[in-house]
């Protein structure tokens, strides 16, 4: 990447004074005091920073990764706690097995009464009622095989 085609990364003295504080105090996920530490480095308002392969040097990053946080600096406008932090998930990685629907039949299910001859199933805790009188938590068979699906 060319020298002119950098992003440029300008901190304001409370930014500075924030991003120092998330360095020093170990309260911050590693990857939030890594970027911190990163922008640090990059802050044109103190002077020329140095180049992006003895930051990448001193942070232990490869010199793509100081790149990238400068991008990312730039593209959510200069917000810093926006560029250390993890963008959220529209959606979750893996969709819930069990649906609004799903839950709100097995619900159903659990809470009305038996058919004569089958009242053995809530006996032996195939669904079982927790704490809170909303939730309910469908129970294997702790005898049944690993993956096979309970008898009630």
């Amino acid at each position: 990447m060319a020298k002119s085609t950098l992003h440029s990364v300008v901190l304001s003295a409370e930014e500075r004074e924030w991003l120092t504080r998330v360095v020093r105090t170990g309260a911050h996920p590693a990857q939030e005091v890594r970027r911190s530490r990163i922008l640090l480095e990059l802050d044109d308002s103190r002077g020329q920073p140095a180049s992006r392969r003895e930051i990448a040097g001193r942070v232990g990053v490869d010199p793509e990764t100081i790149s990238n946080v400068a991008k990312v600096y730039v593209e959510r406008d200069g917000d810093v706690v926006a560029t250390i932090q993890r963008k959220k998930r529209l959606t979750p990685p893996v969709e819930p097995k069990i649906t609004g629907e799903v839950e709100a039949r097995l619900i159903a299910l659990a809470c009305s009464t038996p058919p004569p001859g089958h009242a053995r199933a809530c006996q032996m805790g195939c669904v079982t009622r927790s704490s809170s009188a909303e939730e309910y938590t469908v129970v294997r068979d702790r005898r049944s095989p690993a993956g096979a699906s309970p008898r009630c």
